[in-house]
């Protein structure tokens, strides 16, 4: 069902010609954390990523929390080597983001 969620999240950006904000990728990125989802969660913030590099508009680029929550859910599933993927990709590009605790 995840599958059907995410194509209609892309067939809804690509209609209205509108990317989602981070708050909207948050709120499937929540439940996806509940349910175990982490290709899911990876997924949006490789979605937010690539908005902030292609000239989205900033309330779609991926937020300290997202990132939070999708390094938080890497942990909860021993993924280590993603988490730091994650980690790593945070801070990529001129506008990219500082963890701000090790």
């Amino acid at each position: 069902q995840w599958n059907k969620v995410l194509e209609l999240l892309n067939e809804g950006e690509k209609k209205l010609g509108y990317t989602f904000s981070a708050d909207t990728r948050m709120s499937i990125m929540k439940a996806a954390k509940s349910l175990g989802q982490i290709d899911v969660i990876h997924l949006m913030i490789e979605q937010m990523e690539n908005g902030r590099e292609n000239g989205s508009s900033l309330e779609s680029w991926p937020t300290t929390q997202a990132y939070t929550l999708a390094i938080m859910a890497c942990s909860k599933k021993g993924d280590w080597k993603r988490a730091i993927k994650i980690m790593n990709s945070m801070n990529k590009g001129p506008n990219g983001l500082t963890p701000n605790v090790f």
